[in-house]
């Protein structure tokens, strides 16, 4: 046996142990030095060993910190790469209507620079024909994919809403046509939010269940670098108060916090607007401002090394944690990584004009095109090499990266810098800088759980808690209801098939944009749950649905509403009355 080639061991606090960590599979144990020395020695065998040698080595080989002989680690994570990467089952696609934008962003990279043509392109928005042609694209390719995901892009895309909505109902009617997952998300600056009071229910009709929105810190340090164009108008009033209103029509909000020098100061005050405008439970993180194009080439001198950001990121995730944002209570924790979608064969960006590229930092740049909508199938040369220089990148060209026991949780990070930034050289992410203080955040919590005298002790507290604070009694009353639902229904014969159950599966995964199947595994690891308790979980809510229908029908609610809304609405109703005669 030998020991694996993606360990790290790092000392305790009690000098008699010490924690080791694999990169390949994220696991990470405790154990006592005198057992550790086994992953001294680059080989070891086996059947030598005392026998509690043998059975601490049958625990290791569990967690990948030990293998085989014949095991080659290299290959399993090229597998595991390629697999991710040339999985054509999920169709991805970058929208931006508009490349016009109403903000004037100090480090915008899709500004123009000196000798660059401008990135607007021929149109300002994307015109009708534009739209029709990139529909039958997105009709041939749904023909040969389960699910599809658009993220919508810009410049700022609420600008070319209307464009949005018509396209986004369409899309919906191809995917339920052929009967694939569907999900939206948006990247949008938050500024016109505000402006129609119906906007916001709007997208959540477009079926756009989360929005990137950016604040680089408090008022004074976001207005003087993410202002209006033109005028140089403030912007961080409006943008909060979009975020207010998207967060109280149920809708996921990942908030951007762009760091250089300037503002690196300055983020905790942001961390107290937010607690006062009862915003604690957004997700957010922090970006690394970097001068990677030619148009951002002038903010170069303003932006923090990599090794700065990481501990920037690092100090601010457990500043998070400390003071009870959603955040910071899971340990910033590393994961295997994938295929940038840039490096995917089912990911496009497509611009207002239909010109296709690979990666959103080329969007406008009509030499890095790959193709167009009118015509995606008869590629130029030039067009289709330079799709094939972004499918086919990948870390294993690199002797650095190979050679590197980061390499599983980072692959070569940004395919674009590799490639036309840093001289075909990848970059280097905060992993290679940080992870040993990563992992004994997770160490630590993991310590503290076992404090409390194991997991289920833990649960017993957490019950506890409910209990205190009023939430116990309102999550049983939630449990009850799914399990009298459950119950009628098997009481007329309702019952779920492998088919629809799969369905349901794929649905979910799309919708929660896990498009294979190890990040669907992660997930559920993440999630602590497993394959059996989530397929129960999907199950009982399909289960309820056709009891609705069953309610439904019974009170001929189809013949009484036309209107899809009003019937949905009624049905909700009819639901709800049941279940309160149930619970009596």
């Amino acid at each position: 046996m030998k020991p694996s080639s993606y360990n790290f061991i790092w000392q305790t606090d009690n000098q008699e142990k010490v924690m080791i960590f694999n990169s390949l599979t994220t696991s990470l144990v405790e154990v006592r030095k005198t057992y550790a020395d086994l992953l001294d020695n680059p080989w070891f065998d086996y059947n030598a060993l005392p026998e509690d040698k043998k059975h601490f080595a049958d625990w290791l080989k569990r967690g990948g910190f030990v293998l085989d002989d014949q095991v080659d680690e290299l290959k399993i994570l090229k597998f595991i790469y390629n697999s991710n990467k040339y999985d054509r089952m999920d169709l991805g696609l970058t929208v931006a209507p508009t490349l016009r934008c109403n903000f004037a962003c100090t480090y915008c990279y899709e500004q123009s620079g000196e000798g660059e043509g401008r990135r607007d392109g021929q149109h300002a928005f994307m015109p009708e024909n534009v739209q029709q042609e990139l529909l039958k694209l997105i009709e041939r390719l749904a023909k040969t994919v389960k699910g599809i995901s658009v993220s919508w892009y810009g410049g700022e895309p609420l600008l070319g809403k209307e464009i949005i909505f018509d396209l986004t109902r369409k899309i919906i009617d191809i995917t339920e046509e052929n009967k694939i997952g569907y999900s939206a998300n948006m990247t949008t600056n938050g500024y016109l939010l505000t402006v129609d009071p119906e906007l916001v229910q709007k997208l959540k009709d477009s079926r756009i269940t989360s929005f990137q929105i950016t604040l680089d810190g408090p008022p004074e340090a976001h207005n003087s670098r993410r202002m209006l164009k033109g005028d140089s108008g403030p912007t961080f009033d409006r943008i909060l108060e979009g975020i207010k209103l998207l967060t109280a029509n149920e809708l996921e909000v990942s908030l951007r916090i762009n760091i250089d020098r300037y503002n690196r100061d300055q983020v905790l005050k942001l961390l107290d607007i937010l607690e006062t405008n009862n915003l604690k439970n957004i997700s957010m993180h922090l970006g690394h401002i970097t001068a990677d194009t030619v148009g951002c080439k002038s903010i170069e001198s303003s932006c923090v090394a990599i090794e700065e950001f990481t501990e920037l990121k690092q100090s601010f995730h457990e500043t998070l944690r400390q003071r009870g944002f959603k955040t910071g209570q899971q340990p910033y924790y590393p994961r295997i990584a994938h295929a940038c979608l840039a490096n995917r064969m089912n990911s496009l960006v497509i611009d207002p004009d239909g010109d296709i590229y690979k990666c959103w930092t080329e969007i406008g740049d009509k030499s890095a095109r790959i193709g167009n909508v009118v015509d995606f199938e008869q590629q130029g040369k030039d067009e289709r090499m330079h799709e094939m220089r972004w499918v086919a990148w990948e870390p294993f060209d690199y002797p650095d990266c190979v050679e590197c026991k980061v390499l599983p949780v980072c692959m070569g990070a940004c395919g674009y810098l590799a490639m036309f930034v840093n001289k075909d050289r990848p970059d280097c992410v905060e992993w290679k800088y940080g992870l040993e203080r990563c992992v004994r955040a997770r160490y630590n919590r993991e310590k503290g759980t076992k404090a409390y005298g194991g997991e289920s002790a833990l649960v017993e507290k957490v019950v506890d808690y409910l209990r205190c604070t009023g939430g116990f009694a309102t999550a049983l009353q939630d449990v009850a209801k799914r399990h009298l639902a459950v119950k009628a229904a098997a009481e007329r014969g309702l019952a779920v098939s492998d088919e629809e159950l799969q369905q349901a599966s794929d649905a979910w995964r799309t919708a929660n944009d896990l498009f294979s199947a190890i990040d669907t595994i992660e997930w559920l690891e993440d999630s602590g749950l497993t394959t059996e308790k989530y397929e129960a979980y999907l199950e009982t809510d399909l289960l309820i649905c056709k009891f609705k229908q069953t309610l439904a029908s019974a009170a001929k609610i189809e013949n009484i509403f036309t209107d899809p809304q009003c019937r949905e609405a009624a049905i909700e109703l009819l639901y709800a009355d049941w279940l309160a005669g149930a619970v009596k």
